[in-house]
């Protein structure tokens, strides 16, 4: 994590939440994938990640 960012800096958690990748992401790992965010807390964070048809 970046020592910059923690909790106090971000106005909400991303529990509950879906990242959807941007088409023009440079990474490969995140093309056609969904995010679905369990947990974000203090503690850190808990996901699932899925995968659309190429």
């Amino acid at each position: 994590m970046n020592k910059h960012l923690n909790k106090s800096n971000m106005s909400h958690s991303l529990t509950k939440q879906f990242l959807i990748a941007m088409p023009n992401l440079q990474d490969n790992a995140f093309e056609r994938s969904v995010i679905v965010m369990y947990e974000d807390n203090d503690k850190g964070a808990m996901s699932f990640m899925g995968f659309g048809h190429a």
